[in-house]
């Protein structure tokens, strides 16, 4: 087991330009500090993590606490508040999505074709919010994590922001790759297909005539798809089929307490199957959210992470 560092990890927040030191905006410190807690809380309750599903202690692994405001400057220090698991497998979530959004966030200041395949739209345009002050007498916004002796550095300028803008308006990303899932029927007029994945999304197949035979033979059953991948927010939407190869030794993958999303299972033959009868203490439908706090917390953290 990995000792963990003396010193918690921290992320510093450096902002830099003629308008540093000297005056700047509480309202810009402000309004940065809480766009870099809302960006990694969004980076870690992503689709592309769970099906879009609420994440058991979001908030306290994503949560930041001001700590240090340099003297004659703009730098902010932050630590992760509540206490911290960083004995999991995993390794801290926190820090752990902390380097994926800087990693990203690097890609996305050099324009890395594709950097964004990855990312839901509320991410980017939350960075599209972090990134405002740029232009305004700040030149970069330095992003670091300090975890230990490991630092990991983004740092953001006017290109950053531009790069972020030609996102929401640019095409659907097309990459050469795979994915599974089980394809439904083909529409040979179209010459199109369907393939659903597991966790319930769609993809619009494009077939040519040679794989008609292929693609008939292996409807309702599980497939592996390689062709030219679009994506639109980070989601494969549509295949341009180059090869399809039956994935039968997968079938025994599925639990059968709970199926597979292309069996449509209704919920009383989940329920048998699942054994679950009716609830006797309903204590136990709160889940892992903590009992001391409100149900109106529990809205306004989700319209928070949300954006709304």
């Amino acid at each position: 087991m990995t000792k963990p560092p003396s010193q918690p990890p921290k992320i510093e927040l450096r902002l830099e330009g003629p308008a540093v030191p000297g005056r700047i905006s509480v309202d810009t410190l402000t309004a940065v500090a809480r766009e870099l807690q809302l960006s990694l809380r969004r980076m870690l309750a992503s689709p592309r993590r769970g099906g879009g599903r609420f994440r058991t202690n979001i908030e306290q692994t994503c949560s930041l606490d001001l700590t240090s405001l340099a003297p004659g400057s703009a730098i902010l220090t932050f630590e992760y508040a509540g206490q911290r698991d960083r004995d999991t497998l995993h390794g801290d979530p926190g820090v752990r999505v902390t380097e994926e959004m800087l990693d990203a966030m690097q890609k996305a200041e050099s324009g890395q074709a594709g950097w964004d395949t990855s990312l839901q739209t509320g991410v980017v345009e939350g960075w599209e919010t972090l990134a405002k002050p740029l232009g305004e007498g700040v030149d970069s916004i330095c992003i670091t994590l300090l975890d230990g002796d490991r630092q990991r550095s983004a740092r953001l300028t006017k290109n950053f922001r531009q790069n972020l803008r030609g996102t929401t308006t640019s095409q659907p990303q097309v990459t050469q790759g795979e994915i599974e899932g089980v394809l439904w029927e083909c529409d040979w007029k179209k010459h199109t297909g369907v393939l659903a994945e597991p966790d319930g999304n769609s993809v619009e197949l494009i077939l040519d005539d040679r794989l008609e035979e292929q693609a008939t033979e292996f409807r309702r059953q599980r497939v592996r798809v390689r062709g030219k991948l679009e994506r639109q927010e980070g989601r494969v939407v549509a295949v341009t089929v180059a090869e399809l190869t039956l994935l039968a030794d997968r079938v025994a993958e599925t639990d059968l307490r709970y199926g597979g999303f292309w069996e449509n299972l209704s919920a009383d033959e989940l329920a048998r199957r699942q054994g679950v009868g009716p609830v006797e203490d309903l204590s136990k439908l709160a889940g892992d959210w903590p009992p001391e706090d409100s149900i109106d917390e529990f809205f306004d953290f989700v319209r928070e992470v949300r954006g709304g």
